[in-house]
């Protein structure tokens, strides 16, 4: 394993939620990085250095997003220094602690852009300056909800991917899989009963479980909802082969054969699999849906220079951007510039995608099968139902 698959999942997983996030919201964990790293987390590219000069783009964000940086230094004067974060909380702790005058960009997922936003540590963003975004999937064109606040738009997507079910295709059958009860039934005649790799984070298991119960995954839970889930929750550790917040052991027990199938991880944890040329190991949504992610890139308040650090933004939606950030290092997104389609192979295309064998032209089909990822209100209740559970459980 390479130092940055160790630090990728070292880290839990690419979507793990913190527990002490508290009233700041839950955030989503880093993955690796495509600089040089050092002990403390901060990367620099191969030119070096970070630092305040107005041709440095000082960059905060998850890992994979060095390759953009070499290419922007290839093709200006411009230096980059990227500091990883370990959590989108991190990433609002340093930009609230005065970090607004030591950032240009800042890499985040989900809803923490409008956070930000609301926060005061972002400028709002101009469509004009992002014409790649006439080539973007549908879904992300402007203007992207979810990185709007107050009409205004502070974010623009760099990649996404989702989270569902990964199985193998020689051991399970696909219909199988058309809900996610088969996880506390154990399946037809209880054929995966302890075969099961359960995601070891609420944030994403227990939507997915609200979802098939009829349940609105993001608003605030009765008591009597979160006592069906829990029930849930109950049957299917007991069914289960393992619990996992990292996706190296999950991807160890499916290679082994220990276990067939994984629910609450999608392509970023598991295209790995397929981009080693694990054919049989492919990912399925049920009809009730699975959950998306999307990472956006912001321009900082008190940016060093606005205009380089925008270019640094469009070289990531660029073709050869999209490349370098979607398939260049260990982890695999998905490219939100359909430009960038032709960059990659056919097979780099379905590993990435990691979707029934299907190429990126699958893109708005897994998004319209899927919900957008929320800040849960019922975080505190969540972690609690799933500790009862755990504990009353025999996995």
């Amino acid at each position: 394993m390479t130092g940055r698959d160790e630090l990728m999942d070292s880290m839990m997983s690419r979507r793990t939620m913190l527990s002490t996030a508290g009233a700041a919201g839950v955030a989503a964990l880093a993955g690796c990085s495509g600089g040089n790293s050092s002990s403390d987390g901060t990367t620099s590219s191969s030119n070096g250095g970070g630092g305040s000069a107005s041709n440095t783009v000082n960059i905060l964000a998850w890992g994979g997003y060095g390759g953009p940086a070499k290419m922007l230094e290839s093709n200006s004067s411009a230096k980059t220094n990227i500091k990883l974060i370990s959590s989108d909380q991190k990433g609002f702790q340093l930009l609230s602690s005065g970090g607004t005058s030591d950032y240009d960009v800042l890499i985040s997922d989900n809803s923490w852009v409008a956070k930000n936003a609301q926060a005061g540590h972002l400028l709002p963003l101009k469509k004009s300056d992002f014409p790649s975004q006439e080539n973007w999937v549908e879904q992300y064109k402007w203007p992207f909800n979810p990185f709007v606040s107050e009409d205004k738009q502070y974010g623009v997507p760099s990649r996404w991917g989702w989270d569902s079910i990964g199985y193998n295709s020689e051991k399970v059958d696909s219909t199988d899989l058309d809900s996610y009860e088969f996880a506390w039934t154990g399946g037809p005649n209880g054929k995966y009963e302890g075969k099961i790799i359960v995601g070891g984070d609420p944030t994403w298991y227990i939507p997915m479980v609200a979802m098939e119960l009829g349940i609105k995954p993001y608003k605030k839970m009765s008591q009597d909802e979160l006592d069906q889930i829990k029930d849930k929750l109950i049957k299917t550790f007991n069914n289960a082969y393992s619990i996992h917040t990292s996706s190296a052991p999950v991807r160890k027990e499916l290679l082994s054969g220990d276990a067939w199938i994984q629910v609450g991880l999608g392509n970023f944890g598991l295209s790995q699999l397929a981009a080693q040329g694990h054919e049989k190991f492919k990912g399925a949504i049920p009809k009730t849906g699975g959950i998306y992610w999307t990472e956006g890139m912001s321009l900082v308040k008190d940016p060093h220079n606005a205009n380089l650090a925008k270019q640094y933004m469009q070289t990531v939606l660029s073709p050869e951007g999209q490349y370098k950030v979607c398939y260049g290092g260990a982890t695999k997104g998905i490219p939100v510039n359909k430009n960038a389609w032709s960059k990659f192979s056919a097979e780099e295309q379905k590993a990435a995608m990691f979707y029934q064998g299907k190429d990126f032209s699958a893109s708005q089909e897994v998004l319209d099968k899927c919900v957008q990822y929320e800040i849960p209100p019922s975080y505190q209740e969540w972690n609690k139902i799933w500790e009862e559970a755990k504990a009353r459980a025999s996995v």
